[in-house]
């Protein structure tokens, strides 16, 4: 299966330094013009796939939508970001300031207050991934547009890299990355976070 993961576009919860920002957080016009930069790299190299998918998050879904408009995609929760529970909405210096050892110590089994942890988030994401492997040709090109955490525990799993270093891996906003994975369960990267240019 050749995969590529998409990153969405700048969001509000970016630009405000949000935890992880709650589902409804939107494109910043800017994160628009990333994924319009996007989709003509996508044109000029000639890529072409056979499935899509998208997380249910509205800042992933318009990404999807800028950068494909022509076609439909199949909507997983499984990919969606962390749910980060109450303070997905906080600003990140105020969730430091209650939890300041959260990231300095972290446990990717201590889950968000009222949220999920990152194992949980490595679970459903590729719980999906592995599946997907096993419906799908080895030739079969499906494209993720979702999340830096998804795409992570992706990579995290491929290279079987512990969870206690997440995120190893950070892909920019509105970034393409590409994986194949052979007949043998074997993956090789081939890009990671290539972006537009704006």
């Amino acid at each position: 299966m050749h995969f590529f993961m998409i990153r969405h576009g700048e969001s509000m919860a970016n630009l405000q330094g949000l935890v992880t920002g709650g589902e409804e957080s939107p494109l910043t016009d800017k994160g628009k013009e990333q994924c319009r930069s996007l989709r003509t790299l996508i044109q000029i190299r000639g890529l072409e796939f056979d499935r899509y998918v998208v997380s249910p998050m509205l800042r992933a879904v318009q990404s999807a939508e800028i950068i494909f408009p022509d076609q439909k995609f199949v909507v997983l929760p499984e990919i969606a970001e962390t749910d980060a529970g109450h303070c997905a909405e906080w600003p990140l210096v105020r969730f430091l300031a209650d939890h300041s050892n959260f990231y300095s110590e972290f446990d990717p089994d201590r889950p968000y207050p009222g949220g999920e942890s990152h194992m949980d988030l490595y679970h459903r994401t590729t719980h999906w991934f592995m599946n997907a492997i096993e419906t799908y040709g080895e030739h079969e090109r499906v494209v993720m547009v979702a999340h830096n955490g998804p795409i992570a525990c992706v990579l995290h799993h491929c290279y079987n890299t512990p969870m206690t270093c997440f995120p190893r891996f950070t892909a920019p906003n509105a970034s393409l990355s590409h994986l194949h994975i052979d007949k043998t369960g074997v993956a090789r990267l081939y890009a990671f976070g290539i972006a537009g240019g704006i």
